[in-house]
């Protein structure tokens, strides 16, 4: 772990309620809380014992598990071992602290499928993993924006409305997620239309020199990355805050290069009568 980001822990610490605990990574150790037999019989190992012990000795009310591929050890497209895991194993946590008067939130991390990622859905393995749960959040990157974006958006909450549409606009600074939105504050307003404007502009001179920005974040011509290597003078927070409002209003879209099949940025005709272009 790097001292930027043992700092930025260590500051939210302190800004906490004072029952923080940092466990000690646990890389190459074996990190299961259940395994199955083949008749499907659990059994809970020591590490569950171990963890469940410091929960409830330090009155835990936030236990993060990271990740469920190392702690969960059955099928996770065998539905009943992914319920008995959610609802027996972490939901013990959960009725253990309750019972001893306490409040405990359990969140479990866990990567997508490939299937997951290109349905936007997030999810893995059985569908008994998002049913089983009372709230779903996904992580992921914006299409267009700086490599350190991130969108965390609600894909399952059971207290609150239907629809993905809550989001949160995050962004990866000095070893810590924070919130994006303190870099659209209203005196800030001035310069995130600034970087709009001048955006739109590299965006229309590029496309017009068959030299198009893109949306793949595995090529140069990433807009992600050629635009703060291009505008070193703008903040890239201003620059996040301005890509997320080009994207917000559709002021680029994706067309083919008017001398090839080249395929990248151009500007939307929105965006061309605004710059009265």
């Amino acid at each position: 772990m790097g001292r930027e980001k043992q700092s930025a822990q260590g500051r939210q610490a302190k800004a906490g309620r004072g029952n923080f605990r940092h466990r000690p990574p646990r890389v190459g150790f074996d990190n299961l809380l259940v395994t199955f037999d083949r008749e499907s019989k659990p059994t809970m190992s020591t590490l569950f014992e171990r963890t469940m012990k410091a929960v409830l000795e330090n009155r835990i009310g936030l236990l993060v598990l990271d990740t469920a591929a190392d702690l969960f050890g059955g099928n996770e497209v065998v539905r009943g071992q992914v319920n008995y895991f959610i609802k027996a194993v972490c939901g013990a946590y959960i009725r253990r602290a309750k019972e001893l008067g306490f409040m405990l939130t359990v969140v479990i991390l866990a990567h997508p499928s490939q299937a997951g990622r290109n349905s936007g859905t997030g999810e893995s393995g059985s569908t008994g993993w998002s049913n089983a749960v009372r709230s779903r959040l996904y992580l992921t990157k914006p299409d267009v924006g700086l490599p350190e974006q991130r969108i965390l958006t609600r894909k399952k909450s059971n207290y609150s409305a239907a629809g993905d549409d809550v989001k949160l606009e995050l962004m990866w600074v000095k070893g810590a997620i924070v919130r994006q939105a303190e870099a659209e504050r209203a005196d800030d307003g001035t310069a995130i239309k600034s970087a709009v404007n001048q955006i739109l502009r590299k965006v229309h001179e590029a496309f017009e020199r068959d030299q198009p920005y893109g949306g793949n974040p595995g090529y140069d011509s990433f807009i992600g990355k050629r635009i703060p290597a291009e505008l070193p003078h703008i903040d890239r927070r201003m620059i996040a805050a301005a890509l997320d409002y080009i994207r917000r209003k559709e002021l680029i879209e994706t067309a083919k290069i008017p001398s090839g099949n080249r395929r990248g940025y151009r500007l939307s005709e929105d965006a061309k009568r605004d710059l009265g272009l």
